[in-house]
């Protein structure tokens, strides 16, 4: 859940002494195994950009940034691969320190030297790496590797943060006992944004991707429409040009039914050879984006098998709709038309 002090104008001391209370009292709940916070969440589009500038390197780097607190690394099951993770004695008043991802650190490495330990120039100070982390996606799944550094709260404090609870049981079971928490500090807090970890990871992961489907699904929708449309002219045309065929079938004494069926099936051949191949297509297009978005899984037969129920039931609708009228003309009047 998200806190903005700043909103209801409460100052910066009063801010840092309001989260330090909160820190303190949320761990304290039963069924709270760690809390820490965060100035954004992952894949939430908020991460801030700082300009680095590294000894040796040719002009500064833009390197995305985030605030957070000593717990952040444990709470998020971030192993720190070199070093240290932010402590207690990372205050305002100790050196600047910073908590880098693999990627930034290879620009130290270029220079044939390790990461840990070296400083860079950030915002007009000296700021030394402590700690090297594994890089992760912070915006897009299928973004490559990103310069990253993580910053004390102490020393980077900003008003709008995110506390991010690590619970024991269900998270949702403790939001009502965490916002008591907040407002036994100050009941005018506002609190925005209160949901699982899970939930604001793939809403933010997964938002290109539902609108890139919901795009894909009008102009499917579109494009069944015009199919439909298509395969109505179509079948209206054949029929239309069978009208004699159709008048002597039934003046030697075949009924509507059994003509208005010859043409149907006719018609339904082919829409059923393009279900098929669609529905081929589709399995194989499902398994390919299960594969490159989140592992390799089968495609689910159901929903295949329901569209393609769809697509089959329209179609012959089409089909019945245009054989309709032609098949219940009369035979005489059927064979009195022109060839």
């Amino acid at each position: 859940m998200a806190f903005d002090p700043a909103q209801v104008r409460t100052d910066a001391a009063r801010t840092r002494e309001f989260y330090r209370e909160l820190l303190d009292r949320v761990t304290a709940l039963p069924g709270v195994e760690q809390a820490a916070l965060a100035q954004s969440v992952p894949f939430g589009m908020t991460a801030a950009q700082k300009q680095v500038r590294i000894d040796g390197e040719d002009g500064p780097l833009a390197a995305w940034s985030n605030a957070v607190t000593p717990e952040y690394f444990t709470v998020m099951r971030m192993p720190v691969l070199e070093g240290r993770a932010f402590t207690s004695g990372d205050r305002i008043e100790s050196p600047r320190a910073a908590v880098i991802n693999r990627e930034l650190a290879r620009r130290f490495e270029r220079r044939e030297r390790t990461a840990l330990g070296q400083t860079m120039q950030m915002d007009g100070r000296r700021v030394e790496v402590v700690g090297v982390v594994q890089d992760a996606k912070y915006f897009d799944l299928s973004e490559s590797p990103k310069p990253f550094l993580y910053l004390p709260f102490a020393q980077s404090p900003a008003s709008r943060m995110v506390l991010h609870v690590k619970t024991k049981g269900a998270p949702e079971a403790l939001v009502s006992a965490t916002l008591a928490a907040a407002r036994g500090i100050d009941a005018g807090q506002p609190v925005s944004e209160i949901r699982p970890l899970r939930e604001s990871v793939e809403g933010g992961a997964l938002f290109g991707i539902r609108i890139g489907v919901r795009l894909t699904m009008a102009a499917a929708a579109c494009a069944l429409l015009l199919a439909l449309a298509g395969l109505y002219v179509t079948v209206a045309g054949t029929t239309l040009r069978r009208r004699r065929e159709m008048g002597m079938r039934k003046a030697l004494g075949a009924g509507r039914g059994a003509v208005l069926a010859l043409t149907v099936r006719e018609s339904a051949a082919m829409a059923l050879a393009g279900v098929a191949l669609g529905a081929a297509g589709a399995a194989f297009a499902t398994r390919w984006l299960a594969a490159f978005r989140m592992g390799a899984k089968n495609p689910d037969v159901g929903v295949l098998a329901a569209a393609a129920g769809v697509v089959i039931v329209m179609s012959l609708a089409a089909c019945t709709l245009a054989s309709w009228k032609s098949s219940g003309m009369e035979p005489a009047v059927a064979l009195r038309e022109r060839v």
